[in-house]
């Protein structure tokens, strides 16, 4: 997943400026810190159920 969001960026490196890029990279970190929450969440769930 990760790998696939290095990719856009190489390959839109050359049409995007720094900044488009830091939206960018804000969004990927949002999303992955959603993922996270939403991972400990599952966790704790299954804490419970066992």
């Amino acid at each position: 997943m990760v790998e696939g969001y290095l990719n856009i960026i190489l390959e839109k490196q050359a049409d995007n400026s720094v900044d488009d890029y830091m939206v960018f990279l804000e969004r990927c970190i949002e999303r992955l810190r959603e993922m996270i929450a939403l991972i400990a969440c599952l966790i704790d769930i299954a804490r419970t159920e066992a």
